[in-house]
Formats: C-alpha cells, sequence, structure tokens
C-alpha cells in the first residue's frame, strides 16, 4: 500500500511544533539551571515540578517527571549533573531533592553546538525584554559572545528602564557580584528617604520589579529593598561573605515584605479542599502551616498589612481568606469594595 506523502502545509505544522517544543525545551533547561545554581539547599522535586517559571507545572505530573528526566539528562551530556540528594537514613517513599554535583560537573569541550548557541541567545533575548532584571548586564554579555561567536550582530533590545535606573542595576549587581557593601538612598512607599549601607546576599525579580535581599547595617536585620526605590548609590566598598545559610527564596514573592514598618503577625487560612502541595507552592516554606477546624492556617509576619491584603485576594480562586488580625480583614474587605465599585 503506498503511503500517502504528508501536504506541504503539514510538514509545516509538524515542523513548527518540533520547534516550538525544543524552543520550550531550552527555556526549561535554561530556567531549571538558573534555580539550581542559586540555591543553596538542594531542591524537592515538588517545588521543582510546582514552580511556573520553570515550565513543568502544565504538563500532567507524569508528563512532567519525563520532561524533568529529560532535562537532566540534557544538562549532564553538557557536563552538568543534577544529582538526586537524600537525607541518610531517608526512605524510600520519601520525596527525592535535587542540586548540582559540584564535583562531577566539569567542562565539556565544544560545549554547544551552533543551534543550541542559536536557541540559546534567542531564550536569553526573550528573556531580556522583562523589564527590571538585576542581572541584565551579564545576559547581554552572554547574548553577545553567542551572537558575535556566529559572525552575527547582537540584537538590539530595547531601552526597558531609564539610564539612570539602569546605572543603579548595574551598580547593584557589581556590589553583589564583588562582594562590596553597598551605601544607598533609600525611598520607601510614604515617600520618606533614609542612608542605607547593605550587604547585598540576593537579587530577584517579582511582576517586572527587582528587588535585593541583604544585612542592613542601619538595623542589623536581612531585609528586602527595591531597587527601583534606590535615589542615588556611593562607591561601593568593604568586603563582606554571604552566610552559608542564606536562601534567597525566604524573600521571594511576598509584596508585605517591603515597608519599613515593623512586623506584624498575621494569620491567613486555606479550605480543606486545597492541596497540600498547592498551599506550600503559594507560601515558600515562608511561616508556618497549622491544620485548623476548616482547612490550613497559615501564620507569618507583614510589614505591609495593606499589601497582605492584596496577596490574600490575588490567590481567592484558591479560597483563601484573613483571619486576624482585624485591621488586615479590614484592609481585605476595602480592597473588595473598591474592586466592586470600580466594575460597578
Amino acid at each position: 500500500m503506498t503511503k500517502t506523502p504528508t501536504p506541504p502545509a503539514g510538514r509545516e505544522v509538524q515542523q513548527s511544533a518540533r520547534e516550538n517544543d525544543r524552543q520550550d525545551a531550552v527555556h526549561r533547561i535554561l530556567n531549571l539551571l538558573f534555580i539550581l545554581n542559586a540555591s543553596r539547599i538542594p531542591l524537592t522535586t515538588s517545588q521543582i515540578l510546582d514552580d511556573e517559571e520553570l515550565g513543568y507545572s502544565a504538563a500532567k505530573r507524569e508528563s512532567a517527571m519525563k520532561q524533568f528526566k529529560r532535562d537532566r539528562q540534557k544538562l549532564e551530556s553538557l557536563g552538568i549533573v543534577v544529582a538526586e540528594v537524600k537525607e541518610r537514613g531517608a526512605s524510600e517513599r520519601e520525596e527525592s531533592s535535587w542540586a548540582i554535583d559540584q564535583e562531577r560537573t566539569h567542562a565539556v569541550p565544544r560545549l554547544i553546538t551552533a543551534d543550541d548557541a542559536d536557541l540559546l541567545a534567542k531564550a536569553l533575548t526573550d528573556h531580556l525584554l522583562s523589564p527590571g532584571l538585576p542581572y541584565r548586564r551579564p545576559l547581554e554579555h552572554i547574548v553577545a559572545k553567542l551572537t558575535s561567536a556566529r559572525g552575527l550582530t547582537p540584537p538590539d533590545l530595547p531601552g526597558l528602564l531609564d539610564a539612570s535606573q539602569d546605572n543603579v542595576l548595574e551598580a547593584v549587581w557589581t556590589a553583589f557580584s564583588l562582594r562590596l557593601k553597598l551605601t544607598f538612598e533609600y525611598e520607601n512607599a510614604r515617600g520618606e528617604a533614609t542612608k542605607r549601607t547593605v550587604c547585598v546576599y540576593g537579587l530577584f525579580s517579582v511582576k517586572g520589579v527587582s528587588y535585593l535581599a541583604g544585612l542592613d547595617e542601619k538595623s542589623s536585620q536581612v531585609r528586602t529593598f527595591r531597587i527601583d526605590r534606590i535615589q542615588r548609590v556611593w562607591k561601593p566598598k568593604g568586603t563582606y561573605a554571604i552566610p552559608a545559610d542564606f536562601d534567597v527564596t525566604d524573600f521571594l514573592f511576598f509584596t508585605f515584605d517591603f515597608e519599613g514598618a515593623s512586623s506584624t503577625p498575621a494569620a491567613f487560612s486555606f479550605p480543606a479542599s486545597v492541596p497540600r502541595a498547592e498551599i506550600e507552592a503559594v507560601t515558600h516554606g515562608r511561616g508556618t502551616l497549622a491544620p485548623h477546624a476548616d482547612g490550613v492556617r497559615w501564620d507569618i509576619d507583614v510589614r505591609d498589612l495593606d499589601a497582605a491584603a492584596g496577596f490574600c485576594l490575588e490567590h481567592s480562586q484558591m479560597g483563601m481568606t484573613p483571619m486576624e488580625p482585624p485591621l488586615l480583614i479590614d484592609c481585605w474587605r476595602n480592597r473588595i469594595s473598591k474592586a466592586v465599585q470600580a466594575h460597578a
């Protein structure tokens, strides 16, 4: 029986689908490498697969596990070994954790092919379109090297920030990479300006806004600062070391961490119907989770009650509601009232 040839349009669709799958894999592998390399502690399988930024969460669990395995194999072929980590005496039923094996990881001659270099440059270029990246400069240098090695002209990336803010980001990155204390003038949400000297321990972005986390000499505490609220920067000086137990994920994603006020104990609830893994993906190991009559209670210290109310509303589809203090509940109700009036 003669096989009917695939029509040209069908071949184009198949080729486009394969190219999209390949680009998705490049993004996943790049993000996986970033998150493992930046973490000081091994990450559990759930932390990796449930992280929307990594690209596994859209797939079914079984498919995501297969993608994760293929991505580990690809990284190993490039000389980067992602090893399974289990505590001594752990049972076979306990969830696996993963980390880069520094001893077995090695450089491979001709690490990537020309096609891989093109895909990596495209993935990084797409990533650079996000505003406020604290590590923009080093990524731009990588893209420039990849494209120049292929005899191509580096892409002309649009200016997403004004020149002054771009210079602040570069100053923050320089201080962080050289482990030099950074002194800057910082303006909080109320317009109050203070001079701070900070040992920058980590950098991250949330919804296009960049933050730094580090030891603030003024308060002698590890604090989080919005980089776009830094008004001026002095020349970095004075060396420091990042504590071995510091993990920047402890400071991610919570907008209610960023005010200068003292912290206030707060509590939220999740219905019993919400899987524990989904709650942990939202709370990121911060605060404490405990069962209560109607589901799960989350206790955590917050610095900005209104921002905490907003965070709660962002996760209202999970049934997340505020429990205490009363002022937090008032802020939550006020936000709901304003939203209803705006759409009336």
